[in-house]
């Protein structure tokens, strides 16, 4: 994408934010402020959302005609909703300048319900419409509240246009701080999904998956390296486990009956296993510390569920 007319648009939008908490002390209690000039600030901060969703919505296979039976809610958001999951990403208020206190305030799921109409959409959908259509008679919806979620959205949508990369390395050393992405107002969460390791050579998940705008995907050539050294110590475990087994049946200390057989295998399993890994964890624990990483976009990626190509 050559050039984004979209990020320029949406930092002005910030800046009249944050212009309004220079004015207004913004915390819980002040979500509620509502004013014409914030109504305004709310029309113009969603249909950014709306054209930004019909970008991404072509962009990644939408199919329906560029006309007036294609929707922003239930045909763009819908699909996103379905491919990325962007339904289920959380935003955090982070901006100093705003003194939220309340988790629900604080920890935001803007695109909740973005796919649905009327009275199943998202609350700054709703109060969108109410003060297009109703100025006058709606305008307490024009608030702070509305307009920060909507903010909110509006962010998530841009950082997927964007899809900027950020390579960090050693997680452990905290070489990627910044999750705002340019945002003075918001950042996301940090991805979790880092120095663990699947054997069957997947790339781990890490916890609530689908709530990260961004997860880490590791160097794949030096993350085979890792699965294949500790693959190689569990088929060590295994093959000491049986031989320990077999030499226990055969000299009659181990009953060859189910039972005596799985306790035995539960028993020593985990005294093998810690001492094969226990003598190899400096090689292993380089390797993972040395690992380099690239922030991506959390688009559902086939290589989480499926081993990617080596």
């Amino acid at each position: 994408m050559s050039h984004n007319l979209y990020w320029p648009v949406y930092q002005n939008l910030e800046k009249e934010f944050l212009s309004i908490c220079d004015i207004i002390h913004v915390d819980d209690a002040q979500l509620d402020v509502y004013s014409m000039k914030i109504a305004e600030l709310l029309i113009r901060t969603v249909v950014e959302i709306e054209s930004l969703a019909k970008n991404l919505y072509f962009s990644n296979g939408g199919s329906k005609p560029d006309d007036k039976d294609l929707y922003f809610d239930t045909d763009c958001m819908a699909l996103l909703v379905d491919i990325w999951g962007i339904d289920k990403k959380v935003v955090l208020v982070s901006s100093p300048n705003i003194f939220l206190t309340e988790e629900t305030n604080l920890i935001l799921t803007p695109l909740h319900k973005s796919n649905k109409r009327g009275s199943s959409s998202a609350d700054w959908c709703k109060a969108y419409q109410a003060v297009k259509h109703n100025r006058v008679k709606e305008l307490k919806r024009g608030n702070l509240n509305h307009f920060l979620r909507a903010l909110a959205a509006l962010y998530i949508l841009n950082l997927y246009f964007k899809d900027d990369k950020v390579n960090f390395i050693t997680p452990g050393k905290d070489q990627f701080q910044d999750f705002s992405f340019g945002s003075q107002i918001f950042s996301v969460l940090k991805p979790n999904n880092i120095s663990s390791f699947s054997t069957n050579g997947t790339y781990p998940k890490g916890a609530d998956f689908e709530k990260h705008v961004y997860v880490a995907i590791p160097d794949n050539a030096k993350y085979q390296e890792v699965v294949d050294l500790l693959n190689e110590k569990n088929n060590i475990v295994q093959q000491t486990l049986i031989n320990e087994l077999q030499i226990g049946i055969s000299n009659g200390e181990i009953s060859p009956d189910q039972d005596s057989i799985s306790k035995f295998l539960t028993e020593r399993r985990r005294s093998i296993s810690n001492d094969v890994f226990r003598r190899s964890a400096s090689v292993i624990g380089q390797k993972t510390m040395n690992m380099s990483y690239t922030a991506e976009l959390n688009k559902n990626q086939a290589f989480f569920s499926t081993p990617p190509t080596k």
